[in-house]
């Protein structure tokens, strides 16, 4: 069966290509919009029936111990897993390619031996894991910026590095253009696309965004976006509308400025102040994946996009621990946050191998906070993280939901896993002082352990910091405390 199969896919592959070279010695553009849309909303999803099987052992990226996982699925999700779980490219053994329907008798037969099973699958196989014991995860975490509100109060919800950057473009003379003219396209696609492509994404690209000719066709279906330097192309992307929506498909930076955030910073926000003036209202910023520490996600979240929660997933991420007893299992779970998908929709997960004291996990939900999603939970120490995984059902409410997960305590209060980080921040009294309370309550500290800095010199700085941090409650940011602080025992090293 598995071979006819393979047949059959084999045949269908060269059918198409052969019907796709047709269709482009002909120039059809309209004919091939259709073909390419085909190819890349149905064909991927029928390719999630059938998989390869791997088993991958090496050294676990964080904790530098060995890590044991089966892994179901295609070469580009292979390679995005090798990326996130190993330090080093790890031995690879090839299992062979399965039909869906024998997913089980597979994962039992190979899962006692490692430590980790990841499956990629589609969306139809959801509810089949989710009774398998296995947590589901998005593949993709779609994104979307709402531009309909005053250009300055968009700016407001920029973070503190994109305002910065902001400031300086008008300093370095950029300039930009909207364009539908083929040659400017040529050179945006090898001069800016493909070097960019190579070194910034390579063989984990989602389909269709390094071929020419598919390239070619979103750009004949929008426009082209580019961004002047001095008069030079730097960087650019495709643009296509839909009704009130603008989003920008494709990025490329010329090579030697393709590490430079200013320019990234420059160009969505010549584009976002432009799409503005055409009146739209709303940029989808494309897709991420569903890892909090994600960096095109927290990309996206300088820029005060929000994530679209209402969307079922098309296709999924399903993971099974079955030995708890490795640590790199959770040195792997403590560095990689993720959102995972419930019937009442995605949830954030953190994980921390011991108990946090309330000025951590404030810290934590700062930064892991993502606009227009407010549903975490923190799972706090071995035990608490094996529960969670090894009982897991998958939940269908809120009083499933309360059962399974161990409320953490924080400042001898509990608050519901499920939450709002604002609501959160009012329970625990969590707002910011003055930087002047902050000097005040820093010298206090300073006053009374004089001699202890009189003797220990500038050592004495990290010590005192713990002791003020604890006295703030988190009140304050950790930067302005340490400058305040080091000021305070230069003076009285001075004095003495």
């Amino acid at each position: 069966m598995t071979n006819l199969i393979e047949k059959c896919a084999s045949f269908l592959s060269k059918s198409y290509t052969n019907f796709y070279k047709f269709i482009l010695r002909k120039k059809n553009w309209n004919f091939l919009s259709i073909l390419l849309s085909l190819r890349f909303k149905f064909l991927p999803r029928l390719k999630n029936f059938y998989f390869s099987i791997y088993v991958l052992e090496g050294k676990e990226k964080h904790g530098n111990r060995n890590l044991k996982v089966l892994f179901c699925g295609n070469k580009m999700s292979l390679l995005f897993f090798i990326n996130k779980l190993f330090l080093e490219d790890p031995q690879k053994k090839f299992l062979g390619n399965f039909l869906y329907s024998k997913i089980d008798k597979t994962v039992a037969k190979f899962s006692t031996d490692v430590d980790l099973t990841i499956i990629k699958t589609d969306k139809f196989f959801l509810g089949h894991l989710h009774k398998k014991g296995f947590v589901i995860i998005p593949e993709w975490i779609p994104t979307i910026l709402d531009i309909s509100k005053p250009l300055g109060e968009i700016i407001k919800n920029f973070k503190g590095s994109v305002k910065r950057n902001i400031k300086k473009i008008n300093k370095y003379n950029y300039s930009f253009e909207v364009t539908t003219d083929v040659e400017k396209f040529n050179y945006y696609f090898y001069k800016l696309r493909q070097e960019y492509f190579s070194k910034k994404v390579g063989e984990q690209a989602i389909p269709g965004s390094a071929d020419y000719h598919d390239v070619r066709c979103m750009f004949n279906n929008g426009r082209l976006f580019l961004l002047k330097k001095d008069g030079k192309y730097i960087a650019g992307f495709l643009i296509i509308a839909n009704e009130d929506k603008i989003r920008p498909h494709c990025m490329g930076i010329i090579d030697d400025l393709y590490t430079d955030k200013l320019v990234g910073s420059a160009i969505f926000y010549l584009f976002i102040s432009w799409a503005k003036e055409q009146g739209f209202n709303k940029i989808p910023f494309g897709i991420s994946r569903p890892f909090l520490e994600d960096g095109p996600l927290q990309f996206k979240k300088k820029w005060g996009t929000t994530i679209i929660t209402k969307r079922r997933p098309s296709s999924i991420f399903a993971i099974k621990i079955s030995n708890f007893e490795n640590e790199s299992i959770y040195d792997f779970l403590e560095n990689n946050p993720f959102i995972y998908y419930e019937e009442k929709g995605p949830i954030g997960a953190i994980f921390r191998k011991r108990e946090q004291s309330s000025d951590q996990l404030y810290h934590i939900y700062r930064k892991y906070d993502l606009p227009g999603f407010s549903r975490y939970i923190t799972l706090q120490g071995k035990d608490i993280i094996k529960n969670f995984f090894s009982n897991y059902e998958g939940i269908t409410d809120e009083n499933t939901f309360t059962k399974l997960i161990d409320q953490y305590k924080i400042s001898k209060e509990k608050i519901d896993p499920t939450y709002d980080i604002k609501k959160a921040t009012q329970i625990l009294d969590l707002k910011h002082i003055s930087e002047k309370d902050v000097e005040q309550i820093i010298g206090n500290i300073v006053s009374k352990k004089r001699e202890y800095i009189i003797q220990r010199g500038k050592k004495a700085h990290n010590p005192l910091m713990g002791l003020v941090m604890k006295e703030l409650h988190g009140k304050a940011e950790g930067k302005m405390v340490s400058r305040l602080l080091e000021t305070k025992i230069n003076e009285i090293l001075k004095k003495n």
